[in-house]
């Protein structure tokens, strides 16, 4: 075996062997080992000769490494995966596709123009699952509170996104680029793990597969302890008295503003000493709370749930029946008739 191959094989067993901990516990460590096998598989692909048949079954478990990546991308910074069926789903046609097209052009002379297209077909998947990764990441950005989250993104996904783009479009678009990003994954796998290596080990990545903690449940008064930070009560204050989340589309910005915090701070705040991870799920935590007031109160009966929506924050109808849905696990309409009002949308 290569050295360069040996070198990236030990770092990759050394960051499963880190990760296993956290992946028996967590959906996002658990993606992430899950990409570090398949990476394995790789790895092991490249520097080893191998049978025709095994070569083939492991060129699939290569063409997972992008699903791989996006699913650890929807579970890490959006904290939620898609349905199972789904992301299943994806998973299949992602690993089967290069299979038949390698067999079709292989073991079918006939099938040659079909392979290709098939082979096409396989590459627009992974583009699609890259950029939606690669959204997420861009999107989610704003709203993270995790200080570890924020800091190491960009390296974590960053680096790994450039990279693997960079690989398929050598490998899919550019005449003879095959060869070079073979010999460019040479450097680059080594250098990628090693530097993962050093995170983790260095503990910089504290809170990044930590478990989704359960959030702080609003108090109809402020309630800081003794010991709290005093922001704490005039941040409390500032959203059970003059209800900041009732503007719509209020940014973390803004209200760094209104309680006269560093943006960073905030953060700290609203993540280490309430629980919640993301900005907005910290402004939807109290809008559901008064929706949910509203909706079972009997001065609000004949008030359009579209009203309440939008008096609570939300900027859509939509947006507010997802949360809620989220939230109560029934939508508002069934929430108002369970606590006996007229259902008036």
């Amino acid at each position: 075996m290569p050295a360069l191959h040996a070198f990236a094989l030990g770092q990759l067993l050394l960051l499963l062997a880190l990760l296993w901990p956290a992946a028996s516990q967590g959906v996002a460590a658990r993606c992430f080992w899950l990409l570090l096998l398949a990476l394995s598989a790789e790895v092991l692909r490249l520097a080893l000769p191998w049978p025709e048949l095994l070569d083939w079954l492991l060129t699939g478990l290569r063409a997972a490494i992008p699903s791989l990546f996006w699913l650890f991308c929807l579970a890490t910074f959006a904290e939620r995966l898609p349905p199972k069926r789904v992301y299943l789903s994806v998973l299949s046609v992602v690993v089967l596709l290069p299979w038949l097209a390698r067999g079709l052009s292989e073991w079918l002379a006939a099938g040659v123009a079909l392979a290709d297209g098939v082979g096409y077909l396989g590459q627009s998947v992974e583009f699609v699952l890259l950029g939606h990764a690669l959204w997420v990441l861009v999107r989610q950005w704003r709203h993270d509170l995790v200080e570890a989250r924020r800091r190491w993104r960009w390296f974590l996904l960053g680096s790994s996104a450039l990279w693997i783009v960079s690989v398929v479009i050598a490998e899919q678009l550019i005449p003879g680029g095959a060869a070079w990003a073979q010999q460019a994954n040479q450097w680059l796998l080594p250098a990628w793990l090693l530097a993962c290596n050093m995170q983790l080990l260095t503990a910089h990545t504290a809170g990044l597969f930590s478990p989704v903690a359960v959030p702080v449940s609003p108090k109809p008064e402020p309630q800081a302890a003794p010991e709290a930070p005093p922001e704490l009560a005039r941040l409390l204050a500032q959203m059970q008295q003059q209800h900041s989340y009732r503007t719509e589309g209020l940014t973390l910005a803004a209200l760094a503003q209104q309680v006269s915090l560093p943006q960073y701070r905030l953060r700290q705040l609203i993540n280490s000493e309430l629980g919640f991870r993301h900005f907005n799920a910290f402004l939807n935590h109290y809008r559901i709370a008064e929706a949910k007031q509203r909706l079972a109160a009997s001065d609000d009966a004949a008030t359009p749930i579209l009203n309440i929506a939008l008096e609570v924050g939300f900027g859509s109808l939509s947006t507010f029946n997802k949360a809620f849905r989220d939230d109560a696990g029934m939508t508002p309409s069934d929430y108002r008739r369970q606590h006996n009002a007229p259902n008036t949308v």
